[in-house]
C-alpha cells in the first residue's frame, strides 16, 4: 500500500495535496466498467482513515492532468502563465523601457518555455485547437514587443522579430 511505503520511508501524507483521478476508455460501457467512486479512505497508521476525494484535474511536476489525457487544460493554464510572466515583466518596470533584444531574450527565456512546458508529453496529441491557443498567447507577446496594435497582421510581426509561429516552434523543440 501507498501509505505503508511512504511510512517505510520517513515520509507522511499531505490531506490537502492528495487526490485520485480515474481514466478510463474514452467510450467505457459502466455496466462494465462499473461506476466511479466519488472518494477512497486511507488507512493511516496512528492517524485514522484519510478521506481522498476524485478529481478530474490533477497537477504532477507541472503537468495539468485531466481525466480524458485532453491537455487542453494545460495548455490554456500554460498560456495563462506566461501571459502573465511577460506583463508581470512589461508592468514591473514602467519609468525605463526595455529595448527591442532585452524583450527578444525575455520571450525566449521566460514566455516561451512556459508556453512550451511539458511539450514532450502532449505534442504528438496536439490538435490545431490547442496549438491556436498557445498560438493567441505567443501573438499578445509579439504585439507587445514590437510596440503595435493588436490590429496588425502577425505574419509580418513574425518576420520582423524572427520568432516563428507556434505550429514551427512545437516541430523545433
Amino acid at each position: 500500500m501507498v501509505v505503508d511505503w511512504l511510512m517505510r520511508n520517513g515520509l507522511h501524507v499531505n490531506p490537502n495535496k492528495t487526490k485520485f483521478i480515474a481514466f478510463q476508455p474514452r467510450h467505457a460501457n459502466p455496466a462494465h466498467v462499473g461506476t466511479l467512486w466519488p472518494t477512497i479512505d486511507l488507512r493511516i497508521p496512528g492517524s485514522g482513515t484519510l478521506q481522498v476525494c476524485h478529481s478530474l484535474l490533477v497537477q504532477y511536476l507541472g503537468v495539468f492532468i485531466d481525466d480524458k489525457f485532453s491537455w487542453k487544460p494545460h495548455i490554456k493554464i500554460m498560456a495563462v502563465q506566461a501571459q502573465s510572466s511577460f506583463w508581470g515583466l512589461l508592468l514591473g518596470n514602467p519609468v525605463h523601457s526595455i529595448d527591442f533584444h532585452s524583450w527578444h531574450t525575455v520571450f525566449h527565456t521566460i514566455t516561451l518555455p512556459i508556453l512550451l512546458y511539458g511539450l514532450p508529453i502532449w505534442s504528438h496529441h496536439a490538435p490545431k485547437s490547442l496549438i491556436q491557443i498557445l498560438q493567441v498567447a505567443q501573438n499578445v507577446t509579439v504585439h507587445c514587443i514590437s510596440g503595435t496594435f493588436h490590429t496588425t497582421p502577425i505574419e509580418p510581426l513574425h518576420n520582423m522579430l524572427a520568432i516563428p509561429p507556434m505550429k514551427f516552434m512545437i516541430v523545433k523543440y
